[in-house]
């Protein structure tokens, strides 16, 4: 028994080697699958990435579509896979030099956006080869003529290539490194070597190669070349060319070069329907020319382009041009074209198909000819151009009219026009032999439109009168669109070639209208771009702020003005008019205007904040105080215009400060500079300099840059309450006189340095930043400390800086079509809390004639009761109530903008002691009276109620104010809401009682009309949130048609959203949103017809 157990046991190890063998070849073979797959799958994926023809040539590529371009030099400022440098960006130079989405290369040649694509196809490839053990050192360069020639790299384990093949033309070879035009092959081959992981295999191959080959057609068409066979892809490259190849194929073999194919003459046949045609002039002007198109078996052949030719007239109605044209054969293989005249003579028409695309006959090429002749019988007219616009100049000559009549009268004579007949000339007198009178010029008048012949009379008469003597033919009078242009855009005379940083500036834009027709009952837009990534146009860019104008006359100009608030350096400003394309114009290229250069300085005088203390005392702006409070010191200004800081301070380390603070309160982002003339020097760490604090509490967080007596510059921050302070970085050594600077932005303070004198934006040293909690609100000063408790130190300082800026102003946010936006900008309209709490915003008046009280109230506990009655006795005076509040208008004012003060009011009888009780009449009256800011009446005052009203209950009331207090030209200015009581000093007195008052400005974007062949798309977005389907206003929509444009929009407030006027076409919806840190998204296609609109394409955000 014991043999047996242990002749089995050898045996079974005997066994074990070559079950672990395979084994590991299962293993082995399942990875060889994975590799087969994966590779095939990144062909797939980088083929259909090709084909979507991303990223438009000239513009970067989104590479990980978040919004946010990476910078393409260095480190990527995104979170892709694959850092930067990628070529997101067309090259800027050569050698290449990624370039920057602010300095992109418009003008991207087509060898360079070729190269680009097929690298972003190559890196696509690599990103979906996930999971692989792959070695993509040489992905940029590997080459076909690497691989043919067996370069080592291409031989090793975990190798990854791939290739990109197109035609960049219809008769050109297969380009490796290109992926080809629009409607033409592209091949994506990806290989790899797939590595072997057990020893015992390893010494049989040390890998084995996968490929995965993939060819799709580029979106797009070609055109003119329906009659040409597409080229097309053979074989995978990689394993090498087929046994045969198809005849004319382009077949691009690395490091061979080969052939242009010739193309054979096409036995296609053309045929002209009329070979002589003659018509008779006025009435006879054009002649309809028919080709027909077949093939050897006389089949008609529907989609070939048909060239054609005249020596005389033209094919528009003009009769002047054009005198060559493309027309494409219908399905009955026929091309139309008609053939126009306006003076007596004969044309050669020559139809042909162009195969070599140089507009030119060639023998070899199908074609035939015809001729068109014009003739006349008696007098007639030859006018110079019969297709026209108001304003236009045509030359008129009249022919065979007989001189015994001179003179002739020459008129404008209306068929269907809209503008009356005019005189063209008079007298016209022909000459005594020809009998001709030639070259007489008129000016088509403006507000022309329609048709219109010119007809000479003999006897004077006017146009239909029966002393006719001849006609000319129709002239057709299209409508001229409007030209709209930016004329300027300016800002005050008063600042001069440098703008002053941290202060609201208006920049004002002149739109003009440079047409004959004015834009009527049209809204258009005017969009500001203030340093933007590329220069406008540019697709998908947005303006930092829009506008928009209704209506502008003929040769009319509008102003629209934004204020910016501008941080210090250079920036670009450029404007344009109809961004949108809400208006048809005559040129849609001139809308635009800029770049203007626009230099901002940040001085002492660009805030009120600011201060040179060069007056002789400290500004009032300034609070002074020790930290804690028994820290003593006194602030004074000294004849050479500095701050003398003489204090004491022991600390401004650890938990707790010890020191002496000169500050003001600040809010918002801002760049505050400070010059430090000189320091305390009781102790080595006496320093002074600028400190940021959220409070002058002693453990009060704080960031500071401060000169130290020991060690220079000292960059110390706390960053919470209590907490210990500490340094960012190391100190910088330098020497007074020096500048110190803090820029806040949110909750991240950097640091700058300067020693000179007057520093420009290049004289600063940035050295380090620190993220620290604060306020909203904080405190910045000069802080001092002679780290002595026993002896004050003396500190020196010059020129406080603060400038805050957004650096754009305005939002920049999307303002989509019917958005409806309203800021309530009245405070404690409600009237909850304590008086001192009400009566901070709102004041009253006479004495006893309001009160704040509980009464009656229709929200909360409290109202406003305003007496319109008599008073107390003995006197009884009859008392004047007033309420009044001053609101400041924001300052995003457009045309379209409203305020309305609005609220509820209740009115009940009066029980003051000299009143009949509970006895209101209607004489005693509440008014509403705008004012302003000096207490000036701005228009009539409007009734809120009167005493007749019912007692006892609230009811709503709304005042349109918009006029009177002309908002849109007097945006950031403050106004007056005044309510007051008048009445007829009786006893008969009513009371009046205020609640939920509101001052509600408001701005409605308008709706473009429909116009007609376009399409529009809309709906209703929803967004679950909670498990709820919520709507939400902002969520981002974009519509892609494929060859199109990209159209971006925003759901409005009621969480719908819109593209208006859009080409017709098959559209991709796509809609995005982040949801507490989630984001989420979803996709729908839909088609539209021409003047259809489609508002029910709604979309659900999971």
């Amino acid at each position: 028994m014991k043999r047996w157990r242990g002749q089995g046991l050898v045996e079974f190890a005997l066994l074990i080697p070559v079950l672990l063998l395979v084994i590991l070849g299962i293993v082995e073979t399942a990875l060889v699958i994975q590799g087969i797959i994966t590779v095939q799958h990144a062909a797939r994926t980088a083929a259909r990435f090709a084909v979507s023809y991303r990223p438009l040539q000239g513009a970067c590529q989104d590479q990980d579509r978040d919004g946010h371009i990476a910078d393409g030099i260095g480190t990527d400022d995104d979170t892709d896979d694959y850092p930067a440098p990628y070529p997101i960006c067309p090259n800027n130079s050569s050698p290449p030099d990624y370039v920057t989405p602010s300095n992109p290369n418009l003008a991207e040649s087509d060898s360079a956006y070729y190269a680009r694509r097929a690298a972003l196809i190559k890196r696509a490839a690599r990103d979906a080869a996930t999971g692989l053990r792959i070695d993509d050192s040489y992905l940029d360069d590997f080459t076909l003529a690497d691989w043919e020639n067996k370069v080592s790299y291409t031989q090793e384990p975990g190798f990854f290539g791939v290739v990109v093949r197109g035609f960049e033309s219809f008769t050109g070879n297969a380009i490796e490194n290109s992926p080809g035009i629009e409607g033409m092959p592209v091949q994506v081959v990806v290989v790899h070597n797939v590595p072997i992981l057990d020893p015992f295999y390893q010494a049989i191959s040390p890998y084995v190669m996968v490929s995965g080959d993939t060819q799709m057609i580029n979106e797009g068409v070609q055109v003119g070349v329906s009659d040409m066979e597409m080229p097309y892809f053979d074989t995978n490259p990689i394993w090498g060319e087929p046994d045969a190849t198809p005849e004319n194929t382009p077949i691009s073999t690395p490091g061979t070069p080969e052939a242009t194919p010739t193309l054979e003459p096409s036995a296609y046949s053309i045929e002209l329907d009329i070979e002589e045609a003659t018509n008779t002039l006025p009435d006879e002007r054009g002649h309809d020319f028919i080709a027909t198109v077949t093939d050897q078996s006389g089949n008609p052949i529907s989609g070939v382009w048909v060239n054609f030719y005249t020596d005389r007239g033209g094919f528009g109605y003009s009769g002047v041009e054009p005198r060559d044209i493309e027309v494409q054969t219908d399905a009955q293989g026929q091309a139309l074209v008609t053939l126009y005249g306006n003076e007596p003579g004969t044309a050669s028409l020559q139809a042909w198909l162009d195969y070599n695309g140089d507009d030119t006959l060639d023998d070899i090429e199908p074609h035939d000819t015809a001729t068109k002749t014009w003739i006349v019988t008696g007098p007639y007219i030859v006018v110079s151009e019969h297709e026209v616009i108001p304003l236009d100049y045509v030359y008129v000559d009249v022919m065979d009219h007989d001189p015994i009549s001179n003179s002739h009268r020459l008129l404008w004579c209306v068929l269907t026009g809209t503008e009356t007949s005019a005189v063209v000339q008079d007298p016209v007198n022909v000459d005594s032999v020809t009998g001709d009178a030639a070259n007489i010029g008129f000016e088509i008048p403006v507000g022309s439109y329609g048709s219109y012949q010119i007809e000479s009379h003999w006897n004077g008469g006017d146009c239909g009168a029966t002393d006719l003597v001849a006609h000319s033919g129709a002239i057709s009078v299209t409508i001229v669109p409007p030209d709209l242009n930016i004329t300027s855009i300016s800002w005050p005379a008063e600042y001069g070639d440098e703008l002053p940083g941290g202060v609201d500036i208006p920049f004002t834009i002149v739109v003009s209208n440079s047409s004959a027709a004015p834009v009527v009952n049209t809204y258009f837009d005017i969009d500001y771009y203030l340093d933007p990534n590329f220069p406008p146009p540019f697709q998908g860019q947005l303006g930092i702020e829009k506008q928009w104008l209704l209506d502008i006359d003929a040769y009319d100009t509008q102003m629209i003005t934004a204020t910016f608030n501008l941080a210090g350096g250079e920036h670009q400003l450029w404007g344009q008019v109809d961004t949108t394309n809400y208006i048809e114009e005559t040129d849609e290229d001139n809308n635009i205007s800029g770049p203007y250069t626009l230099t901002v300085a940040c001085t002492a005088d660009s805030t009120p904040y600011g201060d040179r203390f060069d007056d002789g005392s400290v500004a009032g702006k300034w609070t002074s105080t020790g930290v804690p409070s028994s820290v003593s010191g006194n602030v004074s200004e000294t004849s050479a215009g500095y701050l003398r800081i003489n204090a004491y301070g022991s600390s401004t380390w650890g938990s707790s400060d010890n020191m002496y603070y000169v500050y003001q309160s600040i809010s918002g982002d801002f760049d505050a500079r400070l010059r430090v003339i000189s320091g305390p020097s009781n102790r080595s760490y006496s320093k002074a300099g600028l400190m940021v604090r959220n409070s002058t509490a002693t453990n009060s967080r704080y960031v500071a840059l401060m000169r130290t007596h020991c060690c220079g510059l000292q960059f110390a921050y706390r960053e919470t309450d209590g907490g210990d302070a500490a340094t960012s970085t190391g100190y910088v050594s330098m020497s007074p006189p020096m500048w110190v600077r803090i820029v806040r932005s949110g909750d991240t303070f950097d640091y700058y340095y300067s020693a000179q004198e007057d520093p420009g934006e290049s004289d600063w040293t940035y050295r380090t930043s620190e993220v620290v909690d604060m306020d909203d609100s904080v405190l910045v000063g000069i802080a001092h400390a002679s780290y002595s408790s026993s002896s004050a130190g003396d500190s020196e300082l010059d020129e406080f800086v603060i400038c805050q800026a957004s650096g754009a102003g305005s939002d920049d946010t999307i303002k989509p079509p019917g958005l409806v936006e309203c800021e309530q900008i009245l405070s404690r309209g409600d009237f909850e809390g304590n008086p001192a709490t009400v009566f901070a915003h709102w004041h009253a008046g006479d004495a006893n004639a309001y009160q704040h009280q509980s009464t009656y109230f229709y929200d909360g506990s409290m109202s406003m009761r305003l007496h319109d009655s008599m008073g107390s006795y003995p006197n009884c005076p009859a008392l004047s109530p007033h309420l009044e509040q001053t609101v400041e208008i924001p300052g995003g004012i457009y045309t379209m903008t409203t305020m309305v003060v609005g609220g509820q009011r209740l009115v009940a009888g009066s029980l003051a002691p000299c009143s009949f009780p509970d006895t209101a009449e209607a004489d005693d009256v509440l008014h509403l009276q705008m004012k302003d800011d000096g207490g000036g009446n701005l228009g009539s005052s409007n009734t809120v109620a009167n005493g007749g009203a019912p007692v006892g209950s609230w009811a709503s009331f709304e005042v349109d104010v918009t006029d009177e207090v002309d908002l849109y030209n007097n945006a950031g200015e403050n106004v007056e809401i005044y309510f007051y009581g008048t009445h007829d000093a009786d006893y008969n007195d009513t009371w009046f009682y205020l609640d939920s008052l509101e001052c509600d400005v408001c701005t409605e974007w308008p709706v473009p009309e429909d116009q007609a062949g376009t399409a529009s798309i809309g709906g209703d977005v929803r967004v679950l949130i909670g498990g709820i389907p919520q709507s939400m206003q902002g969520v981002e929509v974009w519509a892609y048609a494929q060859g199109g444009e990209v159209y971006h929009t925003a759901t409005i407030h009621d969480g719908t959203y819109h593209f208006y006027n859009v080409p017709p076409g098959i559209y991709h919806i796509y809609a995005e949103v982040w949801v507490s840190g989630s984001q989420r998204s979803t996709m729908t296609t839909v088609t539209v017809v021409a003047n259809e609109r489609n508002y029910s394409v709604n979309l659900f955000l999971l």
